[in-house]
């Protein structure tokens, strides 16, 4: 092999590098799409092959089984969805009573700031500093 081949060789595989490395950026926003793509694909394999072995027309099997994985898939996520946001809210509900109770949010970071200004009082004048009134405006 001579230099200039190994030139030329060196030249296409950095190139090639290249060209694959932004092939990559171009594609890293939808590798998570593709991903789940092909696991929904692999996983809903059986289920088309008997639809399309009883319907026999490949358009239709494939919009029944499209049909199915959207129904399948999207009714449980719907109703999760549903249960979360509404577990969600009571919890936001019973958060704002108990820091309601305890004096609220100002009393919850005046407990959370404590020891740290503590600390830093060994070392920093903090007198003329009012943190409660800094908090609560």
């Amino acid at each position: 092999m001579s230099v200039r081949q190994s030139a030329n060789t060196c030249f296409l595989f950095a190139l090639a590098a290249l060209a694959l490395y932004l092939s990559y950026l171009v594609a890293h926003p939808f590798l998570d799409a593709i991903f789940a793509a092909v696991v929904l694909a692999v996983i809903f394999h059986p289920l088309h092959a008997k639809v399309d072995l009883s319907v026999r027309r490949l358009n239709l099997a494939a919009a029944i089984s499209t049909v199915m994985v959207m129904l399948i898939v999207a009714i449980p996520a719907v109703v999760l969805g549903i249960v979360v946001t509404g577990e969600l809210g009571d919890l936001y509900r019973s958060l704002c009573e108990k820091s309601a109770t305890q004096g609220g949010v100002g009393a919850y970071f005046m407990h959370l700031l404590e020891t740290p200004l503590g600390t830093l009082g060994r070392y920093v004048d903090l007198s003329r500093l009012d943190m409660r009134a800094t908090l609560l405006g």
